[in-house]
């Protein structure tokens, strides 16, 4: 009875979840009503399925209308005519099967094995992708409905295409907004988080070396950065796979793809592996017990430095048609702080065992952190730009 009620309990939950949720559908846009904008367009295309088939094709395989159209039914107009076209290759063989079986054996259970062992093979083929299974189930249902007869066989062709003209019509009517905003704005987010941790360390570092419990936290939160990069590439693909075939895309404007969206993701990924790698570094020098003897001159220089990184990166996912000026202004700045951190006369201090290797990893992540995003502006990928930022 425990488990029963604890059970009960998950699946109120889950249902109250549900209705909040569709709350938060209805006040703004996101995945809530993307999923809920989903829910009303299959039921809309498998209602409208059903009565088209009833009025132009009368059957005794009316199901089938209502059935494909929710298979049509997807996300993305592109999704929906990818994968009706997967549905139709399923389609084709299942229907051949059947109308192979039924004009040479009939309906008999070992021919029913038969047909059903050759439909599961036949359905391994790889381009039909997540359709392969609807293969044996086309099949099954024809050559048991039907017999697999020529004229059976014509009347669940007709219920089917009937159930992908209503589906992918219906993705084409409520196609999902034409946009790039979701997409920007993850790309805005984590620029600003990755540039939000190098303006954090400022004060600690301006105090001289880091203690282990600050470098324990900077570690911790560079890694759930790098947890929230694949994120930003599945926003970027999101964003890509909505303008796909989209008719909305051509009154709006939008571009077919974000090229300099998924540029500036893998450099942001590459910025938080050269963040995380100067972290080690400075959690090194943290827990060594000579930590107070080191130079304080480097130490001290840190601050800048990440501070005029930062600037670069709150631009850095800026749309704005100025922001390749605006990002390459900048990192001429961070240039200038790092050439002040490399000068001879602050890591010729740098003499006592152990220094150097650490602090060199430092300057060679931080000097390699600045050429990634140099190189992004300068190859026009900052994002909002197809051609050269300047």
């Amino acid at each position: 009875m425990p488990a029963v009620l604890r059970a009960g309990g998950r699946w109120v939950a889950a249902l109250f979840g549900r209705f909040g949720r569709s709350a938060v559908a209805l006040r703004r846009p996101g995945p809530e009503r993307d999923d809920l904008v989903l829910i009303v367009k299959g039921v809309f295309a498998a209602v409208v399925a059903w009565w088209l088939t009833a009025w132009l094709a009368p059957s005794s395989f009316l199901t089938f209308a209502p059935f494909t159209a929710l298979l049509a039914v997807q996300g993305t107009v592109y999704r929906s005519v990818w994968e009706s076209t997967r549905y139709l290759g399923a389609l084709a063989v299942g229907v051949v099967l059947a109308g192979g079986f039924g004009l040479t054996t009939g309906p008999r259970p070992w021919a029913l094995a038969l047909l059903v062992a050759v439909a599961l093979i036949a359905g391994r083929a790889r381009p039909l992708g997540v359709q392969r299974t609807q293969v044996a189930t086309v099949a099954l249902f024809a050559f048991l409905s039907g017999g697999g007869q020529p004229g059976q066989l014509m009347d669940i062709v007709q219920a089917i295409a009937i159930g992908l003209a209503t589906g992918i019509a219906t993705d084409l009517a409520l196609a999902a907004q034409a946009k790039y905003g979701d997409t920007r704005e993850a790309v805005l987010r984590l620029s600003a988080e990755v540039g939000g941790l190098l303006r954090d360390m400022d004060e600690p570092l301006r105090d001289g070396v880091p203690t282990p419990g600050s470098t324990e936290e900077w570690i911790r939160r560079v890694k759930r950065l790098a947890e929230e990069v694949p994120r930003a590439y599945a926003a970027v693909e999101r964003g890509e796979e909505k303008v796909r075939l989209n008719p909305r895309r051509v009154v709006t404007g939008e571009p077919a793809s974000f090229p300099g969206y998924r540029v500036a993701v893998g450099t942001l990924g590459r910025v938080v592996d050269l963040v995380a790698s100067m972290l080690r570094g400075l959690d090194y020098v943290a827990r060594r017990p000579e930590a107070a003897e080191v130079s304080h001159s480097f130490i001290s220089g840190l601050p800048a430095l990440f501070s005029a990184t930062a600037d670069v990166l709150q631009e850095f996912g800026s749309a704005a048609d100025e922001a390749g000026e605006t990002v390459h202004a900048l990192l001429q700045g961070a240039w200038d702080c790092y050439d002040e951190l490399a000068r001879d006369e602050v890591i010729g201090d740098l003499d006592k065992p152990g220094e150097w290797p650490v602090y060199g990893g430092i300057l060679t992540d931080a000097a390699r952190l600045l050429e990634e995003l140099d190189n992004a502006r300068r190859h026009a990928l900052v994002p909002g730009h197809d051609g050269p930022a300047g």
